[in-house]
């Protein structure tokens, strides 16, 4: 891509590389060619966007070569040209499940409806014997619109596959309301929570463990303010259960880069620590590099 710019004579600071890379990516999830994307983005920008993305294609080509969004829109773009091997995949999956509908893109919509359909257009004509399709989703989750994904195609399916009756009537869907993971106090704030949400299917999630401790929020300005926070709770609780050892306690965040702030004050005070699935602050290596040339470098 970076070569793409500069043999273009693009400013790579209006197009920078990796954003002209994420837009092609999000062109192909939504199944359009150079010449589609071209038309729907009519501005200059999305014109210089259409050229870069079909030379980038050309070179894929010229390189015998697939990125990661080809593997989708590839395999589409033959079944749509080539009746023959649609109809021989189309036979070959008679039973398709889908996990996580509601982060379905464009374009894996289209391979699911093809498979299923064999590229018949109508409806009334599909043949059901010995075939299906299940899929389960929740459109309150949906959280990957940002490479495209499109709940909207979960609230379809009903429409696209399914008997397109009322939820009182309808044998094609089935709603999983029974949550066995939360507590009721978890599931009563989520409740009001989606409920907000404008474009969804109807469901009243009830709890199976009973109600459960009250949800407390806690508000840190700092992530070591966070550390000191969750570390103290964790002290307090050893505190008052004696029964309960280290090896009870677990800390879970959402990137490694978290991890650093809970580390000192784990090592601070000298609560024994094992870090599962990376390694832990100090011990990488780039981290133990930097901290021997800083021992080795004289203090001026």
């Amino acid at each position: 891509m970076k070569t793409l710019v500069k043999q273009l004579n693009l400013d790579e600071k209006k197009f920078e590389p990796r954003s002209l890379r994420y837009q092609i990516g999000n062109a192909k999830n939504l199944g359009l060619s150079p010449e589609a994307y071209a038309r729907q983005e009519g501005s200059y920008r999305g014109r210089v966007i259409a050229e870069v993305y079909e030379e980038y294609q050309g070179q894929l080509a010229a390189n015998n070569a697939l990125d990661f969004d080809d593997l989708i829109l590839i395999p589409v773009r033959l079944f749509q040209q080539n009746e023959t091997v649609l109809g021989y995949w189309h036979h070959q999956f008679r039973h398709i499940l889908v996990d996580e509908y509601q982060d379905t893109n464009r374009i894996q919509y289209e391979l699911i409806r093809l498979l299923i359909t064999n590229g018949e257009p109508q409806k009334e004509r599909w043949a059901w014997e010995n075939r299906s399709i299940f899929a389960v989703g929740d459109a309150d989750q949906s959280i990957y619109s940002f490479r495209m994904a499109d709940f909207t195609i979960l609230l379809d399916f009903q429409s696209d596959f399914g008997d397109g009756l009322s939820d009182l009537d309808t044998r094609t869907m089935v709603k999983l309301e029974e949550n066995y993971r939360s507590c009721e106090n978890i599931l009563q704030a989520a409740n009001h929570l989606i409920e907000n949400n404008t474009q969804r299917i109807d469901k009243i999630l009830k709890a199976t463990r009973g109600c459960g401790d009250p949800i407390y929020c806690f508000e840190a300005n700092t992530g070591q303010e966070e550390g000191e926070f969750v570390i103290e709770k964790i002290r307090e609780l050893n505190r008052h259960n004696p029964e309960l050892d280290w090896g009870s306690f677990a800390i879970l965040y959402r990137t490694n880069s978290q991890s650093r702030a809970f580390e000192d004050i784990l090592v601070q005070y000298r609560l024994p620590t094992i870090l599962s699935g990376d390694s832990k602050f100090y011990d990488r290596k780039e981290i133990k590099d930097a901290l021997a040339y800083l021992r080795r470098s004289p203090i001026r």
